[in-house]
């Protein structure tokens, strides 16, 4: 069964509101990591963002940068991140995405480069306000032939208590296909991802299985 906004809107409610807020990281906490991040960054680099999961379709978090195909390698984009803030909620969380390291593999997704160093606020607060990313400089390849560039990516932190590891698919699907937070259901963040990817010309085929095991298991209730 085909995952669509339809199915997802018969099957799970628009929203779930936390019995209590979850814990963020404050403010001053945020920025203080932003100025280390960009006093870390090699000389001549320009605001660049990589992103991998809803930063490539939540676009007012990003205004006037235009979104470019690219690659990273040695990276993958996994669903090991336990979502209680946007997705989920802490009594029945979801799962959200984040970059684990894998020698050999690669992550496709968007490229972003901002006119000025100040917009990577709004994108630093919407990624790291949980807690559960860390950041890096990496190496990613325009496609379908650029030239390499470096920019800033956020990498599931492997220490933080909302890293759930990986779980098998079946188990990612489940949840996927349950979890509501104050953001909306966990299907929509699903294909909402599938969606962008192809939009733009690329593949994740986890997500494609996911989005296929999550279609059926709303498709039978």
């Amino acid at each position: 069964m085909t995952l669509t906004r339809a199915l997802i809107a018969q099957r799970l409610p628009e929203s779930r509101v936390p019995a209590r807020p979850p814990q963020t990281v404050p403010e001053n906490l945020l920025r203080a990591s932003l100025a280390g991040a960009l006093c870390s960054r090699r000389a001549g680099d320009l605001p660049r963002i990589f992103a991998f999961g809803s930063l490539m379709w939540e676009r007012q978090v990003l205004p006037g940068a235009l979104p470019e195909p690219a690659r990273l390698g040695g990276f993958a984009r996994r669903w090991h991140l336990r979502d209680i803030h946007n997705r989920g909620v802490p009594e029945a969380p979801g799962l959200t995405l984040g970059l684990e390291p894998e020698p050999g593999e690669c992550c496709d997704g968007l490229l972003f480069t901002l006119p000025d160093d100040a917009l990577l606020w709004p994108v630093w607060r919407h990624e790291m306000l949980p807690g559960f990313y860390r950041t890096e400089w990496v190496t990613v390849v325009p496609l379908p032939q650029g030239r390499p560039v470096r920019a800033l990516t956020f990498i599931a932190d492997a220490a933080h208590p909302l890293h759930a590891g990986p779980l098998p698919e079946p188990a990612q699907a489940r949840v996927l296909a349950t979890a509501v937070g104050p953001q909306g259901p966990d299907a929509e963040y699903l294909l909402s991802t599938q969606e962008t990817l192809r939009q733009a010309g690329l593949e994740d085929r986890q997500v494609d299985r996911l989005a296929g095991m999550v279609g059926r298991l709303l498709a039978v209730g």
